[in-house]
């Protein structure tokens, strides 16, 4: 018995051990000493690039260099470090390596060359050790790309995979699309490797490509799918509107113009795309009642999921008229009616709304029902937090 119950021990020690293995940083140490360490052990110096209020950063940091498979190879294959980018020495990292978004995912020698890189907070355990092994792989490395653009960019499948790889990277690469397609037969377009760059790629309108998706897009739909080539065109456009409303040289004539030239174009789904142009302006002049009241007239026709939620809590935000409210609780309430869209952000919004209705008694039921499905669903406790704020205040309606 005394055997049984010391092996168990045992077991429950080896097991706990190998649920809580993480990556080992080294925090002690200045960017030179980090150097001289990846010198001395031949190895690569991974970096997460990092802020204190990026979300992703967080998420990663819990939930995947926690996880047993990547912290083994992290640990075994690089000297891992970690710096904010927004303080110490990663103010300097930050500018000498052009780290532009978070997280960012530096490998850097022993001689400070960077070697890969890569931007964005993966989801799988596998896309952290490929990551890994092209990192280390003399052939496939970011650097190998770079160190062979020159000798190679005329090579239409060379500059395939490194427009690939440089859009990871958060770095400009909008000049590199620009020579791939420069290389491209009109009529060649079409090709499964050339709609996959446009797919991926494209996200100006005011270029040959863009005009020959649109003016053979029964092709294009026939080829990839209707669903996938209303989504690009779609995302172009709001695209290029985005940057229009938040280029320094923003003007109403401008603005104006570009939404004249996209009514006078021709598919199917020009409405759906002219309202959600149409509702971006209205923000950007900061005119809410104006935005909040063409929402309503044609917003549950165009809008769906995040977009729903988004109006709809910046009504709650921002509306006290009864009539802004009403509709976006009913918008909630349908939306969190469905498979999709019951989740708990929509329930916490549909709860606010309905706080702000002084519906205590519903509004008490869907935050209680948001909070549960958080706990069940792994939200953290930190982010339902706010819903329970919530319902404390919910609490206080007479």
């Amino acid at each position: 018995m005394k055997y049984i119950l010391v092996f168990a021990a045992f077991l429950i020690t080896v097991t706990s051990f190998s649920q809580d293995r993480s990556i080992k940083f080294e925090t002690d140490k200045s960017f030179q000493e980090l150097l001289k360490k990846a010198k001395s052990e031949k190895k690569l110096i991974f970096i997460d690039a990092y802020t204190t209020w990026c979300g992703p950063c967080k998420w990663m940091a819990k939930n995947m260099f926690t996880k047993n498979e990547i912290a083994d190879y992290y640990n075994l294959n690089f000297i891992n470090a970690k710096f904010d980018m927004e303080k110490g020495e990663g103010i300097e990292l930050a500018k000498k390596y052009e780290v532009f978004c978070y997280p960012n995912l530096l490998f850097i020698d022993g001689d400070g060359k960077l070697i890969h890189r890569s931007a964005g907070a993966a989801q799988e355990i596998a896309d952290y050790i490929n990551l890994g092994e092209t990192a280390k792989d003399p052939k496939k490395s970011f650097s190998a790309l770079m160190d062979s653009y020159d000798k190679k960019h005329k090579d239409p499948e060379f500059l395939s995979s490194f427009i690939n790889a440089i859009s990871t990277t958060c770095l400009p690469y909008e000049k590199y699309v620009n020579d791939y397609f420069s290389m491209q037969k009109e009529e060649d377009l079409i090709s499964e490797l050339n709609w996959e760059m446009i797919d991926q790629h494209l996200n100006s309108y005011d270029n040959r490509e863009f005009k020959y998706l649109l003016a053979n897009i029964s092709k294009f739909e026939e080829l990839y799918s209707k669903e996938a080539v209303h989504a690009k065109i779609e995302n172009i456009l709001m695209t290029s509107a985005q940057n229009l409303i938040y280029s320094k040289d923003f003007s109403k004539e401008k603005m104006k113009a570009f939404m004249d030239e996209v009514n006078a174009m021709s598919f199917e789904f020009k409405e759906k795309v002219m309202f959600s142009i149409k509702m971006m302006d209205l923000e950007k002049a900061g005119d809410m009642d104006a935005l909040f009241e063409f929402a309503l007239k044609d917003g549950e026709k165009y809008m769906e999921g995040d977009q729903i939620n988004g109006i709809s809590w910046s009504i709650y935000e921002n509306s006290d008229n009864k009539t802004h409210l009403t509709t976006a609780a009913q918008w909630m309430e349908k939306l969190t009616n469905t498979e999709t869209g019951r989740t708990w952000q929509n329930m916490d919004t549909h709860a606010a709304l309905l706080l702000k209705l002084k519906e205590k008694q519903k509004a008490k039921e869907v935050a209680t029902a948001a909070i549960e499905l958080a706990k069940v669903t792994g939200i953290s406790a930190e982010d339902y937090k706010a819903t329970e704020e919530l319902l404390k205040e919910i609490n206080k309606l007479k």
